[in-house]
């Protein structure tokens, strides 16, 4: 095989995601099924530092939604920094949300201003008051889990998302006990010790809401590379969580995560890897803590 067979190969890979322009954008017109949600059923709880980011994170959650019949909430910690563009992420966000059949609010009328670790030092009051608000949230909605980015994930929103529900929780003290799952998306996390996979009509699901971001995917056509994400994924969990020198097995599309408990308004030790396969009960490893 020469080298011209490689290029080729690269040649048709992008060509594919070029093939993607064409797709429909915007909440579509025939919006996959979903089961209705168990009035008693488990909350999943989703902090997420922008509109888009709980379909780029959002297999896990997704998958205990179709599968199990969880209640997920979405709470938007703020609509993004163009104040011109917020009314319209706003609409954005809901539509994407219906399409994945997950409740959705933003905290406070357009979202919080600016969440980050800059912010966090700059005014201690504020932020404590910004934490009361999502601790409220927490105790309102007694999640089982509450699925955040991690403190590293590279952009300045996202780690202070982190470090917002870690203060909310430690307010709560004893009054949170159940799991707190870290996402990843601009920087990869340290120890993921969660691989969730994603069939492809999952990930289409994902996608299909993705693209009601209209504004966004405009800016920059990431949907596109939203299936190569998943296949990455699916490479780097495969012996990140199921061990170095693990074969990769049959998954060709996952997310990864970091679960660990939380009580006490403290965060306990990370448990051993878990692997949830398409047929696995996605809520094994989120059991309850009573």
């Amino acid at each position: 095989m020469s080298a011209t067979d490689y290029r080729g190969y690269v040649e048709r890979f992008l060509e594919l995601e070029a093939a993607g322009t064409s797709l429909p954008q915007g909440a579509p017109a025939d919006p996959p099924a979903r089961p209705a949600a168990r009035p008693d059923a488990p909350c999943a709880l989703l902090f997420s530092p922008h509109p888009d980011d709980e379909c780029i994170a959002g297999a896990w959650p997704l998958r205990l939604r179709l599968e199990c019949g969880w209640r997920v909430h979405n709470v938007s910690l703020t609509l993004g920094r163009h104040e011109a563009r917020r009314p319209a992420r706003a609409r954005e966000l809901d539509e994407a949300c219906r399409v994945l059949g997950f409740e959705t609010e933003v905290l406070l009328e357009h979202g919080f201003h600016e969440i980050s670790r800059a912010a966090r030092a700059a005014d201690a009051g504020a932020w404590d008051a910004m934490a009361a608000r999502a601790a409220g949230i927490v105790r309102e909605r007694a999640p089982r889990a509450i699925f955040v980015p991690h403190e590293w994930d590279g952009h300045p929103t996202h780690e202070g998302a982190a470090l917002l529900v870690a203060d909310a929780l430690v307010q709560l003290g004893e009054g949170f006990d159940g799991w707190v799952v870290e996402t990843e998306y601009w920087s990869t996390l340290r120890r993921p010790n969660v691989m969730v996979e994603a069939t492809p009509s999952l990930a289409g699901h994902l996608l299909a809401a993705l693209v009601c971001h209209v504004g966004e995917i405009r800016r920059n056509p990431y949907h596109l590379a939203f299936p190569a994400w998943l296949r990455d994924g699916a490479r780097r969990g495969a012996e990140r969580v199921g061990g170095f020198g693990s074969a990769a097995g049959s998954v060709r599309l996952a997310e990864v995560y970091a679960r660990r408990r939380w009580t006490g308004g403290r965060a306990q030790p990370a448990p051993d890897g878990r692997l949830i396969l398409a047929g696995d009960d996605p809520s094994a490893p989120l059991p309850e803590t009573t």
